[in-house]
């Protein structure tokens, strides 16, 4: 008797291992994709002159966003 048990348990356990792999886990269903980094703000240092009655001013400066990836552009 105790070989019988032993038989239908065995089958019991196959058939839960069998289910277990047809399920599929959250882990293997989860789709993964690669984080970026976080976008810093890109600042850019601008140096120009002033020109007044056709004299240079002293050197100014600022600091400005750069929000394009195409750089940046002075009128």
């Amino acid at each position: 008797m105790a070989a019988r048990a032993s038989r239908g348990g065995g089958g019991r356990v196959v058939e839960m291992l069998a289910r277990r792999s047809r399920e599929a886990s959250p882990e293997r269903t989860k789709v993964w994709t690669k984080q970026r980094a976080p976008r810093q703000k890109r600042r850019v240092l601008v140096l120009y002159y002033l020109c007044r009655n056709g004299q240079l001013e002293h050197l100014h400066f600022m600091e400005v966003p750069l929000y394009s990836v195409e750089g940046l552009y002075l009128r």
